[in-house]
Formats: C-alpha cells, structure tokens, sequence
C-alpha cells in the first residue's frame, strides 16, 4: 500500500467560491460549490490561497507555490481572470532557503495591507514583510516570533491581539498554540494552556478567524483520517489569557469534483472566498520523473 501511494501524483489547485465566508459559516450546507482555477501547470502546485485583491476583471491571490522538483514552496500572486477563472499571470514574489507557504495577509481597519507573514518553520522562526506597491515584491523581512510556527493566524479580539499556530514536529497537526500581544508585531507571550488543544481535527489553522455577528468561528484543518481531509468550522466561546473554550459548528468539504480529494484552507475577502482542493491521480511515470529531477538537482 506504501508503494502504491508514493505512485500517485498529488496536486492541490485554488478555486473560487462565489459566496461570503459569513454566509458559508451561517449555511447549512457543507458542501462548497468551486469554481476551480484553471491552469496548464504540471510540474507544481498552488494552495493555501489568501485573496490579496480584486477588480471587476481579475482577482489576485497569494499562494504557496509548490514546484514539484525542487520541493521547496515559494510565496507567488496569481492572477485570475473573473469571467472564467483562468490563470493569466504568475509572479513568484518571495523565494527563500527553506520551504514557505500560508501567506497570511495582515491587514488594517481600513483593509489596507499592512504586511504579510507566511509560514516559514523551517527556518525556526516566523517573519513578516511589507508589499511593495509597485512591484508586489515582499521586502523588509522582520522577525515576528521566533519560533517554528505552522500557519499562524492573528486576530484582534477582547482588547488583544491572539495568534494562533501549531508547531512544526510530530504534533504539527495535533496541538494548538495561542499567544497574545498588545500589539500586532508582538512581542508574543504564550497562553497559560498552550497547548491548548490536543486534537488533529481542530487544532491546525486553515484560514483567517472571523467575526459574524457578535460571534468569532474559527476555520481549522480535520486531519484526523488524512492530511487536509476536510474544514471544520468551531465557534469561539471562550478566548482570555489563561482559559480557551470552542465548539464544532459544522464540516466543509469540496463539491464531488476532481479537486474533492482534500482541502485545508479557505479565506474570504471582497464579497467572495478562495479554497484549495486536493487532486489524487494514479501517474507513476509523472511522479517518478519528478524524484528523479529533484535528487540530480535539476532546477529551472
């Protein structure tokens, strides 16, 4: 079964969902309906998708890009056209030593982007960077917290600031950290509980929190049978500085499609919510093609 699984190749691709992420937390339904982006790309793949802005023509996301043959992700803005969700324009925007993805877009109450911090535990810490306006290049990169931190995802709530991450390691997808800040840069000091959940349906991050009402959810990854099986939606009930309470409100999957394999992140902004899915195809000579050029080192 071991081998048979390392011949299938696994893609994640972006799509969009013509809704607000309120009307999906308040829905019923759990079955997203996705208009997935399309692409010619083979040889990597797009995910952890956070919607940096949109027009009346095109919507530009930032992703983690995943080349296959390097194994190293790379924080990228695509471009997408509104009326058909093709690709027109890819940009890598932020390549570093060690792997990035989850580009978490910090911004301001008046919406303007203030920085953005990716996930980058390989490196043992988590930095921030501004965008330049001009280029959108990330630059001025500045230590956040120094630590191996997993998808972290900041929040203003009771007066302070929460993130909310786990941590690189065995329990990556198992336990919840939380610290608190009186601003949004830190310094961080670490919640009374942490870890303060112990469980990989509802621990790892997988998108913004959000205020509905006078309620904060929080989007997380369930884990538990496989990586980014699906999304569950937990409802904040208690959030101080030495106790942590939610609870499970419901579970979001992808419409059966060929991207319905998995999801583990989706955000929302401008009246509509971007996700990834997960494609599994059974392609040995693809998969084979791409272990042998990543062990010769064969770069683009």
């Amino acid at each position: 079964m071991g081998i048979l699984t390392k011949l299938f190749y696994q893609t994640w691709n972006i799509g969009i969902v013509e809704k607000t992420i309120d009307e999906i937390i308040l829905s019923s339904e759990s079955e997203l309906d996705v208009n997935w982006v399309k692409h010619n790309y083979r040889d990597r793949f797009f995910a952890d998708p956070f919607i940096l802005d949109s027009d009346e023509h095109k919507i530009y996301i930032l992703v983690e890009e995943y080349p296959y043959f390097s194994k190293r992700g790379v924080i990228s803005k695509l471009t997408i056209r509104r009326d058909d969700y093709q690709l027109i324009d890819r940009k890598v925007i932020l390549e570093q030593p060690y792997h990035m993805s989850y580009p978490f877009i910090y911004r301001r109450e008046d919406g303007t982007v203030d920085w953005v911090a990716p996930e980058a535990s390989t490196s043992g810490a988590l930095y921030r960077y501004s965008i330049n306006p001009e280029s959108s290049m990330l630059e001025n990169q500045e230590l956040l917290l120094d630590a191996p931190l997993l998808d972290s995802t900041i929040t203003f709530q009771n007066g302070k600031y929460w993130l909310f991450c786990t941590k690189r390691g065995e329990d990556s997808n198992k336990k919840l950290f939380i610290y608190h800040s009186t601003t949004s840069t830190g310094p961080w000091t670490p919640h009374d509980m942490n870890p303060v959940i112990d469980d990989s349906t509802t621990a790892r991050p997988a998108g913004y929190m959000v205020q509905v009402n006078d309620s904060l959810y929080r989007l997380v990854q369930k884990n538990d049978k496989s990586y980014g099986e699906a999304i569950n939606v937990m409802k904040v009930e208690e959030l101080t500085v030495n106790s942590y309470r939610e609870c499970f409100i419901k579970n979001i999957r992808c419409n059966s499609n060929k991207y319905s394999h998995g999801i583990h992140t989706i955000n929302g902004y401008d009246g509509m919510c971007v996700v990834d899915g997960l494609c599994r195809e059974f392609a040995p000579l693809r998969r084979i093609w791409f272990e042998l050029r990543n062990k010769f080192s064969v770069n683009e």
